[in-house]
């Protein structure tokens, strides 16, 4: 009997061996899929990132990607913009390295921008250009990527995204004229003789001039208008996505992906049987300790009581017939005849 329990102790640890050998295997194999999958770090970003536009003016901007070393083969570029700064004109699509068009629109604060690529793409290449005409609202024009905007690999068409760095723009003031001085004329003095009326018989004096001036105030300069100051617009950065808040988006993309699933689910079960075949041995082992066997029907044999008691041989016990006959001791025999009796004498 220890000897086999002692066999199916063994065949436990190898089941144990090869399941716990597998679980490497597929955990492996899920770590490595999950650092390939962080390890690819997109970048989407705007060219300009800044600038100065006067009102009435277009701004142009080029949406760009940076595959870092990835293979793509599609790209998803949503854009938000302030309505009372900018109005939407087109999207130009000419010179994007994805030459196959998806469904793009533009208009009330959004531009959504969908190409793809039969093949590969690699680098740093263009994906579209995106025009607006600038209002005359001064002050600073923020241009941003949505969440949405995504940037697809070729080999198992998850979204490697991790970088999105928009743009933002300046609209100046209108300028003021400067005020201009009104020209006065110089004063002049004025000098008046008094000549006085002689009367008869009276000598005649000599006048003596006397001069009256006039004076004219000095006249002063009034300005044209007064002089507004505009105050200078402040550029605003804006705000790029924290390192935590891209990898928690990176680490929910990653949870879709049925290869990721099935390598998780492969694992759990292949661990949930590594349990099993352990706490199965732990069983085992403690059975083959104590010197009880754990499960008779397979390992052990099925012990049997001691024999019945046997009764000691000795003379058949007398039955008595009528006649004085004792019956043959074959004549009990199902099936066979009694012999004949002999005949009797006298």
């Amino acid at each position: 009997m220890a000897e086999k329990h002692s066999a199916s102790l063994r065949r436990v640890k190898r089941f144990n061996g090869l399941m716990a050998g597998l679980s490497a295997i597929s955990l492996v194999g899920l770590g490595y899929y999950v650092a390939v999958s962080l390890a690819a770090a997109a970048s989407m970003y705007l060219t300009p990132a800044s600038g100065t536009y006067a009102a009435g003016s277009t701004l142009t901007v080029t949406v760009r990607i940076n595959t870092g070393g990835d293979d793509v083969n599609a790209v998803q570029a949503d854009l938000t913009y302030p309505t009372n700064k900018l109005t939407f004109q087109s999207v130009d699509a000419s010179a994007s390295a994805f030459d196959v068009p998806a469904p793009t629109s533009g208009g009330n604060g959004a531009v959504s921008i969908a190409r793809g690529k039969i093949g590969n793409v690699t680098g740093d290449v263009e994906v579209a250009k995106v025009k607006f005409t600038v209002l005359s609202s001064p002050g600073s024009v923020p241009i941003t990527f949505s969440n949405s905007s995504a940037v697809v690999r070729s080999s198992d068409s998850v979204n490697i995204l991790a970088n999105k760095t928009g743009g933002t723009y300046t609209i100046p003031a209108a300028a003021t004229p400067a005020p201009t001085a009104a020209n006065t004329p110089t004063p002049t003095l004025k000098v008046t003789a008094k000549t006085p009326t002689p009367s008869p018989g009276a000598k005649t004096p000599t006048p003596s001039p006397t001069a009256a001036a006039s004076k004219t105030p000095t006249p002063t300069a009034v300005a044209a208008g007064p002089k507004s100051s505009s105050p200078s617009p402040s550029a605003t950065v804006a705000a790029t996505p924290a390192d935590s808040q891209a990898l928690v988006a990176r680490l929910a993309t990653l949870a879709k992906s049925p290869l990721f699933l099935g390598l998780l689910g492969l694992t759990v079960l292949l661990l949930a049987g590594t349990g099993v075949g352990i706490a199965i041995r732990h069983h085992h082992e403690a059975g083959l300790i104590a010197g009880v066997p754990v499960n008779p029907g397979l390992d052990a044999p099925v012990t049997q009581g001691p024999p019945p008691p046997t009764t000691p041989a000795g003379p058949p016990p007398s039955t008595f017939h009528p006649g004085g006959d004792t019956p043959d001791a074959d004549a009990n025999k199902p099936g066979e005849n009694p012999p004949p009796k002999p005949p009797s004498q006298g």
